[in-house]
């Protein structure tokens, strides 16, 4: 299904391009036990706990009367060793652009393995309780960078769907947009070991890796 999606001057040819759902045909078989079931079962808690921790984008009716866009993108990495991260960035109709990034500490995976023994009878809720995450919020006024990565977003002109790209690894990007009379979200798969020439993935990347530098000397900051 393929739609023509406007935020500003942003024009996006979107093509909906959906890859799996984290943790999604994962049952656990009947007597596994030790490691491999706490495997099983936190690859069956991971979304629903990654939603609850990380937080959910913002909705339509959420949203601040100025505002002219939220984006909100999570990368997956494509093992289950490094931490997940999620960006929400807001642009109002003043031009102002505040950000939130909230990154887990450590493997969301490795993290929930770690409850399985003690927690595993418990809710979502209550396992999200113990989950490690740093979250971050910026104004463009202490982090001029926002202002760059917002227009750089605006300025892409492409279809959201990877076409002609090898998968060579499971990486994963979900991406939200909302412009208040138009949403829409994403699941996109990882190209080219993260390396992918998507202009959609490649900001993804750049923005990430610029707010998590900035996040990673905050939070030191604030620690010591």
């Amino acid at each position: 299904m393929s739609m023509i999606f406007r935020v500003g001057a942003l024009l996006l040819v979107a093509t909906l391009c959906n890859g799996p759902a984290s943790g999604e045909g994962s049952d656990q078989p009947n007597g596994e036990t030790g490691t491999n079931a706490a495997t099983v079962w936190a690859a069956q808690q991971y979304e629903a706990v990654a939603v609850k921790v990380l937080g959910s984008p913002v909705s339509a009716d959420a949203m601040q009367l100025d505002t002219s866009w939220v984006v909100t993108f999570r990368v997956r990495p494509a093992n289950d060793v490094d931490p997940e991260v999620q960006v929400s960035l807001t642009k109002l109709g003043t031009g102002e652009v505040t950000a939130v990034v909230a990154k887990l500490r450590s493997s969301l995976q490795l993290q929930l393995q770690n409850l399985y023994r003690e927690h595993k009878g418990s809710t979502v809720s209550e396992i999200s309780k113990f989950i490690q995450v740093d979250r971050v919020v910026l104004s463009d006024v202490q982090c001029p960078a926002l202002t760059k990565i917002a227009k750089s977003f605006e300025k892409i002109r492409a279809p959201i769907a990877i076409e002609n790209e090898l998968v060579l690894d499971p990486r994963q990007y979900q991406l939200w947009i909302d412009a208040g009379s138009q949403q829409a979200h994403f699941n996109l798969l990882g190209a080219s070991n993260g390396q992918s020439g998507h202009p959609i993935i490649r900001w993804i990347e750049d923005a990430s890796q610029q707010l998590e530098h900035i996040c990673a000397t905050r939070v030191t900051k604030r620690k010591d």
